[in-house]
Parts: C-alpha cells; sequence; structure tokens
C-alpha cells in the first residue's frame, strides 16, 4: 500500500506529477495547498482516498475532469468538516461532489 504525505508549506501541485501512479493508494494534501494542475493524479488507479486538509478549496486548473480521472471507482476525497460546503458549492470541486465528505 502506497501512502504519501505531502509537506506542508507547499501551496502548488504542477500538472502531471502523480499521473500514471497505479501504486499510489492514499495521498495527503497540505493545508498550505492553492493551486493544483490538471491530470495530477488521472490514471492512478488504485487512488482511493485522499485527504485535502486546505480550509479553502485549492484552484484546479485547466480541466477539473482531468484532476482525479480513472481513480478507484470508490475515491472518497477527506476534507475539514467546515469546509465540505465549501468544496461542495466550488465551481471546479463540485464536480466530485459525490465523492467530497467530511474529515474523521
Amino acid at each position: 500500500m502506497a501512502s504519501v504525505t505531502l509537506p506542508e508549506g507547499l501551496e502548488a501541485i504542477n500538472s502531471n506529477v502523480f499521473q500514471g501512479c497505479t501504486a499510489l493508494k492514499t495521498i495527503t494534501l497540505p493545508a498550505s495547498l492553492k493551486t493544483m494542475g490538471y491530470s495530477v493524479f488521472m490514471d492512478c488507479s488504485a487512488l482511493e482516498t485522499t485527504y485535502c486538509l486546505a480550509t479553502t478549496p485549492p484552484t484546479l486548473y485547466a480541466d477539473r475532469y482531468t484532476v482525479f480521472e480513472r481513480c478507484d471507482d470508490d475515491l472518497v476525497i477527506y476534507v475539514p468538516s467546515a469546509s465540505v460546503d465549501s468544496y461542495k458549492s466550488d465551481s471546479m470541486w463540485s464536480y466530485y461532489t459525490s465523492k467530497i465528505t467530511a474529515m474523521k
């Protein structure tokens, strides 16, 4: 099981960084994250859990549909409890509404 925690202080993830990483199962994105490029996790077929610690939804640049394209069908995106509505109503993150849930 491959798990990655990105460091606090990281503000941007460039496009395609993890694309095709089929061993990645869990990723933790820091509270400092502000932007994510396109296709960041595309084709990460084993990715089933994402923890996004940012209280403000990071900006998804380019094509929002490709960020988590072809990840595990049961992918869950955990966000801070107080931010669930912000993520679900964000114009870019709303595409993932069914996958967004409050952090435990």
